[in-house]
Protein backbone atom coordinates (compact mmCIF):
# COMPACT_ATOMS: atom_id res chain seq x y z
CA UNK A 1 0.00 0.00 0.00
CA UNK A 2 3.08 2.63 0.27
CA UNK A 3 4.18 2.04 -3.24
CA UNK A 4 0.55 2.19 -5.04
CA UNK A 5 0.86 5.36 -6.69
CA UNK A 6 0.39 6.04 -10.64
CA UNK A 7 3.98 6.36 -10.89
CA UNK A 8 4.72 3.21 -9.35
CA UNK A 9 2.44 1.29 -10.93
CA UNK A 10 3.29 2.51 -14.58
CA UNK A 11 7.26 1.79 -13.89
CA UNK A 12 7.04 -2.08 -12.97
CA UNK A 13 4.43 -2.21 -16.06
CA UNK A 14 7.36 -1.19 -17.86
CA UNK A 15 10.19 -3.11 -16.06
CA UNK A 16 8.18 -6.47 -15.71
CA UNK A 17 6.03 -6.54 -19.32
CA UNK A 18 2.96 -7.04 -17.95
CA UNK A 19 -0.06 -8.03 -20.28
CA UNK A 20 -2.73 -5.51 -20.46
CA UNK A 21 -5.52 -7.56 -18.34
CA UNK A 22 -3.04 -7.59 -15.46
CA UNK A 23 -5.26 -6.20 -12.53
CA UNK A 24 -3.63 -4.32 -9.36
CA UNK A 25 -4.81 -4.51 -5.92
CA UNK A 26 -4.48 -0.89 -5.22
CA UNK A 27 -6.00 1.17 -2.34
CA UNK A 28 -6.20 1.95 1.16
CA UNK A 29 -4.65 -0.45 3.45
CA UNK A 30 -7.92 -1.62 5.05
CA UNK A 31 -9.15 -2.15 1.68
CA UNK A 32 -6.01 -4.23 0.82
CA UNK A 33 -6.36 -6.01 3.74
CA UNK A 34 -10.29 -7.15 2.76
CA UNK A 35 -9.30 -8.38 -0.14
CA UNK A 36 -6.16 -10.23 0.84
CA UNK A 37 -8.03 -12.05 3.32
CA UNK A 38 -11.03 -12.82 1.01
CA UNK A 39 -8.56 -14.48 -1.05
CA UNK A 40 -6.00 -16.37 1.60
CA UNK A 41 -3.27 -14.13 0.84
CA UNK A 42 -0.89 -13.60 3.81
CA UNK A 43 1.01 -10.86 3.95
CA UNK A 44 3.73 -9.75 6.28
CA UNK A 45 4.00 -6.00 7.17
CA UNK A 46 7.45 -4.95 9.17
CA UNK A 47 7.62 -0.85 9.68
CA UNK A 48 11.13 0.09 10.93
CA UNK A 49 12.81 3.32 11.61
CA UNK A 50 16.13 3.41 9.90
CA UNK A 51 18.18 6.95 10.06
CA UNK A 52 14.85 8.64 11.25
CA UNK A 53 13.18 7.34 7.88
CA UNK A 54 10.29 4.81 7.69
CA UNK A 55 10.48 2.10 5.94
CA UNK A 56 7.96 -0.57 5.19
CA UNK A 57 9.15 -4.11 3.78
CA UNK A 58 6.38 -6.14 2.72
CA UNK A 59 6.44 -9.86 2.13
CA UNK A 60 3.16 -12.11 0.89
CA UNK A 61 2.74 -15.18 -0.64
CA UNK A 62 3.19 -15.68 -4.67
CA UNK A 63 0.54 -17.10 -6.09
CA UNK A 64 -2.11 -15.84 -9.17
CA UNK A 65 -5.83 -16.87 -9.32
CA UNK A 66 -7.57 -16.94 -12.67
CA UNK A 67 -11.11 -15.67 -11.87
CA UNK A 68 -14.10 -15.46 -14.76
CA UNK A 69 -16.14 -12.42 -15.67
CA UNK A 70 -18.95 -13.20 -12.98
CA UNK A 71 -16.06 -13.33 -10.01
CA UNK A 72 -15.61 -16.99 -9.42
CA UNK A 73 -12.37 -17.93 -8.78
CA UNK A 74 -11.81 -20.99 -12.01
CA UNK A 75 -7.93 -21.46 -11.09
CA UNK A 76 -5.19 -21.02 -8.66
CA UNK A 77 -1.22 -21.05 -9.24
CA UNK A 78 0.91 -20.82 -6.43
CA UNK A 79 4.41 -20.00 -6.88
CA UNK A 80 6.49 -21.83 -8.40
CA UNK A 81 4.37 -21.57 -11.79
CA UNK A 82 4.82 -20.96 -15.52
CA UNK A 83 3.13 -19.05 -18.29
CA UNK A 84 2.59 -22.53 -19.37
CA UNK A 85 0.30 -23.17 -16.56
CA UNK A 86 -1.83 -20.22 -16.85
CA UNK A 87 -2.27 -20.79 -20.49
CA UNK A 88 -3.16 -24.71 -20.54
CA UNK A 89 -6.19 -23.88 -17.51
CA UNK A 90 -7.24 -20.81 -19.93
CA UNK A 91 -7.45 -23.61 -23.11
CA UNK A 92 -9.07 -25.81 -20.57
CA UNK A 93 -11.84 -23.04 -19.53
CA UNK A 94 -12.57 -22.57 -23.01
CA UNK A 95 -13.48 -25.58 -24.39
Amino acid sequence: PWADSRANMLQDNSRWHLVPQWRWAVGSLTQLRRVWKSYRVEVDVETKRIAGKTIHETGHDELAYIVDPNGDVRALYLWPFTPRDVERTLRELRA
